[in-house]
């Protein structure tokens, strides 16, 4: 193991992923999302903490919570605060009902936290490649492949969102499932993965199914379903209120503030032509059944191995998702391109894909430049004025939020809808190439 550790940590590939990571880190951020954060941090900073905070995905929360009293004696130390978007020109405004800028000190700690979980994800793709594979320079590559990925990069690094800490434990309960053979402690590692974000609750579909056709000892399954559900199951009776809110907002029909489709997937034509909500809905849903179905006799009937029903499944109902839900944030990739890094092991004409899907992707997060300049740029606002003021051009700004134009929307749109197309293909790939023989396991 410490062997794998030196050859993995000394890869130049890996030194440049971390450098880059430490340029974007105090200097950028969404506005919305680091604003989110910094409020929560505040309320608990001057009310304290209730157990109201705690629901759906209660790890973060608890993790700004131990933050927060870190964050306050730092900058009251060293007079660096957030600064009020009411001081700064108008054009800086983000809107969203953002009252303050986040802080150098405020994005550092925020982030470091994500920058670790880059690297150990990438690590555990290294360590489960190597298992399969015995070799340095595949499992290196798959690895550097995930980590210097431009949007694995700005989603930590820049925008500040924590699903790479989702990623994190999710892989983690792979390769106790996958390698180490440890079920409880998979087990234990999804149930985190799960309290981080909810979308890997999908993953025990896979993970359940490739225990039950390549585990000799059927008693151990039915301990491995008590292991992965009873968790999930008292979590959801304790914070029930929590659930049913949310399982809510996923069955009755909402819009994305300005539009009824958003993100990477072809539903962003209606940024071009509005499209009914409930119409939109039911074709949301036919369509997700229609490859859940296809996912699930996947992992049940085609899967030769445990690492293709685990690792493709679980690719498989995440590009479902993709192809399904009317609302696709980009930050989602990440565990879609986790996953793809591994299915290189046995498809490694995969990789044309994920460095297409990559750079889509971070191209599309790009949608709110330069507003993710503002931690910089609103300590030298004369320095940045020229540029907001440029691109201003290019933005439809309301009172309440900020939405791009029709070209904008148009741009949008066929990345959007590129994205959606690659993953077509690739479920294609997957399911034509099924009868080929794999000589890595």
């Amino acid at each position: 193991m410490s062997s794998l550790i030196r050859q993995f940590s000394k890869s130049r590939v890996i030194l440049f992923g971390i450098f880059l990571r430490l340029v974007l880190i105090p200097f950028v951020a969404h506005p919305f999302d680091m604003y989110s954060w910094y409020r929560f941090a505040e309320d608990i900073f001057e009310q304290g903490i209730t157990f109201s905070y705690l629901g759906v995905g209660p790890i973060w929360y608890l993790f700004l919570s131990v933050l927060t009293p870190v964050y306050f004696g730092i900058s009251n130390s060293l007079d660096i605060f957030a600064i009020p978007v009411s001081t700064l020109p108008a054009n800086f405004d983000p809107g969203y009902g953002i009252v303050y800028i986040t802080d150098p000190i405020f994005n550092l700690l925020i982030k470091i936290p994500l920058i670790v979980a880059d690297f150990l994800s990438a690590f555990l793709i290294y360590r489960i490649v190597f298992h399969y594979s015995k070799s340095y320079l595949i499992s290196r590559y798959s690895a550097s492949l995930y980590f210097v990925s431009p949007i694995i990069i700005w989603i930590s690094a820049g925008w500040g969102q924590y699903d790479s800490l989702a990623v994190l434990f999710t892989l983690f309960s792979f390769y106790s499932l996958l390698i180490s053979k440890k079920i409880p402690l998979s087990a234990f590692c999804i149930f985190l993965a799960i309290m981080i974000k909810v979308y890997p609750i999908i993953f025990l579909v896979p993970m359940i199914i490739s225990i039950y056709r390549f585990d000799e000892n059927r008693r151990m399954t039915l301990n491995a379903i008590l292991f992965y559900l009873v968790p999930i199951s008292i979590f959801a009776f304790v914070f029930q209120k929590d659930v049913i809110s949310f399982i809510t907002q996923l069955i009755i029909p909402t819009t994305f503030y300005f539009t009824s489709g958003f993100g990477l997937t072809y539903w962003s034509v209606s940024l071009l032509a509005p499209i009914d909500i409930l119409f939109s809905r039911v074709i949301m849903y036919l369509i997700m059944l229609i490859l859940g179905f296809l996912s699930l006799y996947y992992t049940i009937r085609i899967a030769k191995t445990q690492f293709d029903t685990v690792i493709l499944g679980s690719f498989l109902f995440t590009a479902s998702y993709f192809l399904s839900s009317t609302v696709v944030s980009e930050q989602r990739s990440l565990i879609l391109l986790a996953l793809l890094s591994l299915s290189l092991l046995s498809h490694s004409s995969f990789r044309i894909y994920f460095l297409s899907l990559s750079f889509l992707a971070f191209i599309y997060a790009q949608k709110n430049f330069p507003f993710y300049l503002l931690p910089l740029a609103s300590r030298f606002p004369e320095s940045f004025e020229f540029l907001f003021s440029y691109t201003s051009i290019f933005l439809n700004r309301t009172p309440e939020f900020i939405s791009p134009t029709y070209q904008s929307g148009a741009i949008l749109f066929i990345i959007g809808t590129l994205f959606s197309s690659i993953l077509v293909i690739l479920i294609f790939k997957i399911f034509q190439n099924h009868n080929d023989d794999n000589n890595l396991y």
